[in-house]
């Protein structure tokens, strides 16, 4: 599959991540530069505590890039035990399948067996009743 950031780059949308934290950097310095009238040394703390809460969101933004390929992973992991549960499946159905067929086939032979059986003791039946007829034919 590739890591996230492939994944992420290859989509036809995709700005880089820097792309993102630069406008907002700017956007926020040109919001402070409009407020006006502080002191320099209070611009200055105003500006390393914004840096700080930006680093902050990268951080974060970082360890969310870190759980989505951790989450990729145990998918792939999860996607090949699935897959070779799919492959056992298909085997043992095969087995079964097999099975049901020589299963068949033991009842077809049986059929046949319990067949001639009934038409060998029909048979004997038969010979006993013409047995008798002409037993009864020869005393008259």
């Amino acid at each position: 599959m590739g890591s996230p950031r492939q994944a992420e780059e290859s989509h036809p949308l995709f700005l880089p991540r820097a792309f993102f934290l630069d406008f907002f950097i700017e956007t926020a310095i040109i919001r402070f530069m409009k407020k006006g009238g502080k002191k320099k040394e209070t611009a200055s703390f105003e500006g390393r505590r914004f840096g700080v809460i930006l680093e902050d969101i990268n951080n974060k933004f970082d360890q969310v890039l870190e759980g989505h390929a951790s989450l990729e992973t145990r998918m792939d992991r999860t996607e090949g035990k699935f897959d070779e549960f799919v492959e056992e499946t298909r085997w043992n159905f095969k087995q079964v399948l097999g099975e049901l067929k020589s299963i068949k086939a033991e009842i077809a032979d049986l059929r046949y067996s319990l067949k001639a059986k009934a038409d060998l003791a029909r048979l004997e039946e038969l010979e006993k009743r013409i047995y008798k007829i002409e037993e009864t034919l020869r005393h008259r």
